[in-house]
């Protein structure tokens, strides 16, 4: 018995054991996701922040060289002013070509941004009356002395159109600092807020596994040896109920909680026994028993029904077990009656709400025939006894079961 309880304990152990390396993998596994978030929230941002960077960048790059090709071009109309030379224009044709790409580059950059967009209207306009203004500056220089002359006195004109175009320059220019940087203060604020709620959840997660794997392992060691350690009493006690093999007739009365299982063992050794189980304890609901695996739940109802009389303290009690026969169990039940019909068995299910007469009891046992009786059957009560009642005494033998757990003395 010591090698089987030794096993029985091992059995334990190595469930706990089980459980504790699937916990491991569990917040392994947790980790893992962590990392793995956080690594693709930061990458996440990173590519943003490079998509951003191939957006906004050219886009300020573009507008500055807008006004260094506008000036270009303003260099080259006065060195033709001053020299009549059309070798000087150079800077102002070349100017003119990057006007337009960097326009056309703008415009195809600030598609998807309206407000950006909206602003290229008056800057175009500027341009315009600027290329207008250079325009006729280059044909009154090529008209001879008098077109110099007037070119020279309108000097004063162009540079209020230009003025005009550097202001408007300048406003394109804010504008797209403001969004590069609201834009990235707005992707860096969600990266954050993502990798913090990532952080916490994670954090979580791993908080309830590292307490599941403090606690959960030894509870279940604990409840595997408890029902272990329940099934071998049981059996202890169907080890007795065997010993009763010579007696006919023999009556087992089983009682309260930690014997829950013992009547099936019991039955399946003798069948013609007699068996009768009281218990002491309330017995509650049907949704009280739901919390329990399905399997543990149907080994105690299967044990308790294989008496063939359950006694309870009340009423009420004794409607809870039938409820919970009908709808955990699906047993036939009859209410009024009191039984229960399950594998072509009835169980009557009884309420014995009177106490014992304890007075009557005394009276009783102070009688000279039972002490005499008990006398007889002393070795009975002594571990190991196995004497039966001598037969002058009549009715069937008793043995006692003493395997009890430790709440009860």
């Amino acid at each position: 018995m010591r090698w089987r309880i030794g096993r029985e304990l091992e059995r334990a152990v190595a469930a706990k054991r089980r459980v504790q390396i699937a916990l491991i993998v569990l917040i392994l596994l947790l980790g893992a996701l962590l990392a793995t978030g956080t690594y693709s929230a930061f990458a996440l941002y990173q590519s943003a922040e490079d998509r951003y960077i191939h957006l906004l960048f050219p886009l300020r790059t573009r507008s500055q060289d807008l006004v260094l090709q506008m000036v270009n071009e303003e260099t080259g109309v006065r060195g033709y002013m001053i020299t009549s030379d059309r070798k000087t224009l150079y800077p102002y044709f070349a100017g003119r070509a990057n006007v337009r790409a960097d326009l056309a580059r703008i415009e195809q950059l600030t598609a998807t941004r309206p407000d950006l967009h909206d602003e290229l209207a008056p800057l175009r306009a500027d341009i315009q009356d600027l290329h207008g203004y250079f325009d006729r500056q280059v044909t009154f220089v090529a008209d001879g002395i008098l077109g110099q002359r007037r070119a020279r006195a309108d000097v004063l004109g162009g540079q209020k159109i230009f003025n005009r175009f550097r202001g408007d320059a300048k406003k394109l220019e804010t504008s797209i600092t403001a969004f590069v940087d609201q834009t990235r203060s707005d992707q860096r604020r969600t990266f954050l807020r993502a990798v913090g709620l990532l952080a916490a959840s994670g954090l979580f997660a791993l908080a309830i596994a590292v307490f599941l794997m403090r606690r959960v392992p030894e509870r279940l060691r604990q409840l595997y040896s408890d029902e272990e350690q329940a099934r071998i009493r049981a059996e202890q006690g169907a080890n007795a109920a065997r010993a009763l093999a010579h007696v006919s007739d023999a009556v087992v009365m089983v009682h309260d909680y930690h014997l829950y299982t013992l009547p099936a063992l019991v039955r399946s050794a003798r069948p013609d026994v007699f068996l009768h189980h009281f218990v002491h304890i309330p017995w509650t609901q049907p949704d009280a028993w739901r919390v329990l695996p399905s399997m543990i739940r149907e080994e105690i109802y299967d044990g308790v029904l294989a008496n063939d009389i359950v006694g309870f303290h009340t009423r009420a009690y004794r409607r809870n077990f039938l409820q919970c026969c009908k709808d955990l169990m699906g047993y036939d039940v009859d209410f009024k009656t009191g039984v229960v019909r399950c594998r072509d068995r009835e169980v009557w299910v009884r309420a014995y709400p009177l106490p014992i007469d304890w007075r009557a009891s005394l009276l009783i046992g102070a009688s000279a025939r039972e002490l005499e009786i008990f006398e007889a059957s002393r070795d009975m009560f002594l571990p190991g006894g196995r004497a039966p009642l001598p037969s002058e005494y009549g009715g069937p033998a008793f043995l006692p079961l003493t395997a009890l757990n430790g709440d009860k003395g």
